[in-house]
């Protein structure tokens, strides 16, 4: 049979197979896939960046910098920026995990670059890392982000090149916007150099798996090349090279693998990474090895000399962490968990001190899991955040290995976070908000590339897609914007201002420690008083070394001669099982065994168990402790000594503007409400019922009104818990101050200066309108000055309040039977009579009113 018997024997068996299959489908209306929509892995094509990718990441850059130097806070903010920029300043040793990374990069930054304060220096660090952050998100975008257009528009080159530059542009600036990013770059913190290092790491790795396909590309133009002589065609024919492991682009992993230990130095975030990475090598490897048409068995034989280099690799930076048993060999001033022995350094680099916020009931998880979408929502608003959600559509559709490398990191950041109960924990999502930005990039990407294309104003359409990051920015602006945030700073002036040279201070909470931290050891204010942190006082760190007694023992002990002892068993890990109120009364102990004399002042930041012993003089921010046998008149003289508190620019009171950082904000604002209501407390059991108004005047005017708050203040347990407090204080001033108000009318009243006393009554009843008792003490009043109208007035007030209220019907039956309206008395004493039939005035009352009218009649 000739090849044109076969051809035309194919052609009729088609046709026949074709008519059969259209006589199935008759009746059914064809459905086609649109090709953009068909499911495919397009592979990496490799490419270098141009001129024109370097200066669009040149002008993210720029954009960043500049916006985040107009909103830095221009010195110490709240959350842990005082323990890390001091730690840093003194090279000493913060919080677990210990960071050792970050404070030797913040000494040698602090130091090279001498402008503004040493707070302000790091929150340039800070900003520096989240602006090279966006920047490094920019370029994973332009890797990840299809390019195409650039070949498909040869009119005009540079302006399908630009178009190319938008979406990666538009991602990295949602990225630089949203919240939590934001206000992390304008403060002295950690997670902007962690972000650093995650988004370096991942770009590494996409430009491994780049390189990876430039072997590939290579060996298919060798084969493809003509080559002379039958002989040399057929060899190179159709077959693909067997590339050796190490003629392989394996720098790029080796620098990925050094990149990772250095990260781990800094912070433990960076472990989110490890599955996806270790995957995504895999994959690539994999993917290889098919084309290779190898097993992946003998692909792993020869890997064995490759993952020994790069777990060398990897270990090498870790020796970075020696830093801690060396500092703290040294008793630096900040010397967390004095890391000098083998088991603190692991328990410190473990951070085994934080497993109690780990949270184990499902209940709780699954209400942190809930809280994510309200986190993706404050970060990119309601209106822009769904659009990340599609992007992870088109991933898929385009790129299933990096599409399952991103879906990892975010699993894993999410399986972490949800079973961590910190206030802070939106910042534990940044990773997850990295991913988001560079999904939403795809999106505009997409519309751009496929819907877009077709159109002459294709540019204008695309310059459109900037309102996205320009919305978030103008929305996230005022709460991001610190540029004249100097609230915690002046809460720590406020803590230390009152304080002499000879002065010994109890302080607890980090809102407070950690602010002093800064001012005392880095500014040197009030550099001579000895400060003594309760949190630590079941820490046996704080009181000894290997070599003897630690820093904070000796040198409270040579100032002060005042051994810091204490009965309470040292706790080796969590200090958090101890109740804080056991701690407090370990100060009480330690203050009766050194027996403190009168010329050493001593000042708590808060202590009920204290004022058992000793009476609490709020002072700025502390409460000075003096014995309880101190006269009246030098009390009274010391409270109104005490320092007034000072904030620059913006009151305490004034919160709906200071109200930057809701959880560590409001527990600043229950602390002067707190001491308010201590000092007016003192004054109040000294008959200064004047004092006493004015001080609780004070906690009644801070208003904190929800609603005027950006929607995106994240409401976790510790912050509700915080609201209930500022709740029960406020209805504690209330009674209080209208308990002082009452003393006050009442000390009007006995001078009989009785329109003075029903001044200050009705201040009572403005606060509780349904207190009977003082309405009925104005209606006396108005009764006894002969305004019989008013003191009516006031007493059926009294009785449509509670009609019950026996009381409040005498007094006005006797304002009626002073009127001579003895018909209203009869119905009053009814009234009584009904509510206690025995009542002696109402029986009196009837038959003094029935003789006298049998008088009148007769």
């Amino acid at each position: 049979m000739g090849k044109k018997d076969r051809k035309q024997k194919t052609e009729s068996r088609r046709e026949k197979t074709g008519s059969s299959r259209q006589k199935q489908r008759k009746g059914k209306v064809s459905f086609r896939i649109p090709k953009f929509l068909i499911p495919r892995d397009e592979p990496i094509v490799p490419m270098s960046f141009s001129q024109i990718d370097y200066a669009g990441g040149m002008l993210v850059f720029f954009i960043c910098w500049a916006v985040y130097l107009h909103t830095l806070t221009p010195t110490i903010g709240f959350h842990d920026s005082g323990d890390m920029v001091t730690a840093a300043f003194v090279l000493g040793i913060p919080h677990p995990t210990g960071y050792p990374l970050y404070c030797l990069l913040g000494k040698l930054w602090m130091t090279i670059l001498p402008i503004g304060n040493i707070a302000y220096r790091m929150n340039l660090a800070s900003a520096l890392c989240a602006s090279l952050a966006c920047v490094m998100v920019y370029f994973i975008i332009l890797k990840v982000g299809d390019r195409k257009w650039e070949v498909r528009s040869e009119e005009n080159k540079l302006i399908s090149h630009l178009l190319s530059l938008i979406p990666a542009i538009v991602g990295a600036l949602m990225l630089a916007f949203a919240t939590t990013f934001w206000e992390q770059a304008v403060i002295a913190e950690k997670y902007t150099l962690n972000a650093l290092f995650a988004t370096l790491l991942i770009f590494i790795l996409l430009k491994w798996q780049e390189a990876m396909a430039e072997v590939k590309e290579q060996s298919t133009e060798d084969r493809r090349q003509k080559v002379k002589g039958k002989k040399q065609r057929a060899e190179t024919s159709y077959q693909l090279p067997n590339y050796p492991i190490t003629q392989l682009p394996n720098k790029l992993l080796y620098l990925f693998a050094f990149t990772l230990g250095l990260s781990f130095t800094h912070h433990m975030q960076t472990i989110y990474l490890v599955p996806a990475s270790i995957f995504f090598i895999v994959a690539v490897y994999w993917k290889k090895c098919r084309q290779q048409k190898q097993s992946f068995y003998s692909l792993l034989s020869t890997l064995y000399p490759l993952l020994l280099k790069l777990l060398c690799l990897f270990i090498l930076p870790l020796f970075l962490y020696l830093y801690l048993p060396i500092r703290a060999s040294q008793h630096p001033p900040l010397n967390w968990w004095n890391p000098e022995t083998f088991e603190r350094f692991i328990i410190h680099i473990s951070g085994e001190l934080y497993k109690d916020y780990f949270v184990s009931n499902l209940n709780e998880i699954y209400k942190n899991l809930s809280d994510i979408p309200n986190f993706l929502i404050d970060q990119f608003t309601q209106y822009f955040w769904w659009i990340s959600l599609i992007g992870f559509f088109i991933l898929l559709l385009q790129r299933k290995i990096i599409f399952i490398f991103f879906f990892l990191m975010i699993i894993v950041n999410v399986f972490f976070a949800i079973r961590y109960s910190i206030p802070n924990i939106e910042d534990y999502y940044i990773l997850s908000y990295v991913i988001f930005s560079i999904l939403f990039s795809l999106c505009i990407g997409f519309i751009i590339n496929r819907i877009l294309q077709n159109n002459k104003k294709i540019l204008l359409f695309s310059i459109l897609f900037f309102i996205f990051p320009i919305i978030v920015f103008f929305i996230h602006y005022s709460y991001n914007n610190r540029n004249d945030y100097y609230y915690a700073y002046d809460y720590g002036w406020n803590i230390l201002s009152p304080l002499n040279k000879k002065t010994v201070v109890f302080m607890e909470g980090d809102a407070i420690t950690f602010n002093t931290f800064y001012l005392h050891l880095c500014e040197e204010y009030s550099s001579e008083t000895a400060l003594v942190f309760i949190n630590f006082l079941a820490a046996e760190w704080y009181f000894k070394s290997c070599n003897g007694e630690s820093w904070y023992s000796k040198m409270i002990k040579s100032r002060y001669n005042i051994e810091l002892t204490t009965s309470i068993p040292y706790s080796k890990v969590n200090l958090e099982d101890i109740p804080k109120s056991v701690l407090r009364t370990n100060v009480n102990e330690i203050m009766c065994k050194n027996r403190l004399k009168k010329t050493i002042s001593v000042f708590i930041s808060d202590g009920e168990e204290i004022s058992k012993n000793y009476i609490l003089i709020p002072n700025g921010s502390l409460n000075e402790v003096v014995n309880k046998d101190i006269d009246t008149k030098e009390l009274y003289i010391k409270l109104n000594k005490s320092t007034k508190k000072f904030f620059r620019k913006r009151n305490v009171l004034d919160n709906n503007k200071v109200f930057k950082d809701p959880k560590w904000t409001l527990e600043v604002i229950i602390n002067y409400m707190l001491l308010y209501n201590r000092r007016g407390m003192l004054y109040f059991n000294m008959g200064k019922y004047k004092d006493a108004i004015i001080e609780y005047k004070k906690v009644l005017e801070i208003k904190i009104n929800l609603d005027k708050f950006p929607y995106f203040i994240p409401y976790g347990n510790q912050y509700n818990n915080l609201l209930d407090k500022y709740k029960e204080l406020k209805e504690e001033a209330i009674k209080r101050l209208v308990l002082s108000y009452y003393y006050r009318g009442r000390e009007f009243h006995e001078k009989k200066f009785y329109l003075k006393a029903i001044k200050v009554y009705k201040k009572a009843i403005e606060l509780q309108p349904k207190n009977i008792s003082i309405r009925n003490i104005i209606g006396y009043l108005y009764f006894s000055l002969g305004k019989y109208e008013e003191a009516i007035a006031e007493f059926k007030k009294a009785i449509e309040i509670n009609s019950t209220d026996i009381k409040s019907h005498i007094n006005l039956a006797n304002v009626y039977y002073k009127k001579g309206l003895f018909e209203e008395v009869i119905k009053e004493c009814s009234h009584i009579l009904k509510l206690d039939s025995n009542n002696t005035y109402a029986l009196q009352m009837q038959r003094v009113i029935l003789s006298k009218k049998e008088g009148n009649d007769e």
